[in-house]
């Protein structure tokens, strides 16, 4: 007789569900990447930085993200670099500091590059994750590539931020793995929409 394991959602604690979804995300992408030894450095080159932003891009930038990458990121490594210094960041002034940087999605990651364990990676499979968990209708789940720039900013300073803070600190990269996991199961309509 066959096994086959049905998925449901139960309250559990929250570092249960990390180790749980973590292990469906495909860490051989870290390290081929250079993403886990790049992530560390006390301060970063033009090239860190582009290992990094083409580990988030899963691939080598496109010729119209290289560009973007270049003039509205790499003309800032002073600036990047300062930050990684600091002790706190004000968030609102780094988002005014860095608001040409094309694209939230982007600016978040770059972010996280400069302080990767106070700031966690976002992106769709992340806000339909939360949005999951949250019991939001599945409709609104689905949803998530549909939102401005400045909803998906609010979305992360007012609530994946502070749902971080209090649940991803014991371990910032396996809650960005568990995170990034759950949303990509969900962007599949598997069967967690019964």
């Amino acid at each position: 007789m066959t096994n086959f394991p049905v998925l449901v959602p139960v309250n559990k604690d929250f570092k249960e569900f990390v180790e749980f979804w973590s292990k469906f995300y495909d860490t051989n992408s870290d390290e081929t990447k250079g993403y886990s030894t790049t992530i560390t450095k006390k301060s970063f080159t033009e090239e860190d930085l582009e290992i990094l932003f083409e580990w988030k891009n899963q691939m080598r930038l496109s010729e119209k993200k290289d560009i973007s990458f270049k003039t509205k990121v790499l003309t800032k490594i002073s600036l990047i670099n300062e930050y990684k210094s600091k002790l706190e960041i004000d968030v609102e002034k780094y988002f005014e500091d860095f608001y040409e940087v094309s694209g939230v999605v982007w600016r978040i990651f770059l972010l996280h590059c400069i302080k990767p364990n106070e700031f966690p990676i976002y992106d769709q499979h992340v806000h339909r994750a939360l949005l999951y968990m949250n019991g939001e209708n599945i409709e609104n789940v689905l949803k998530t590539g549909d939102l401005s720039n400045d909803k998906k900013l609010d979305y992360y300073k007012n609530e994946y931020l502070p749902f971080f803070q209090k649940f991803g600190k014991y371990n910032p990269k396996k809650f960005d793995e568990a995170m990034v996991s759950l949303g990509q199961h969900i962007s599949k309509k598997s069967i967690f929409y019964k």
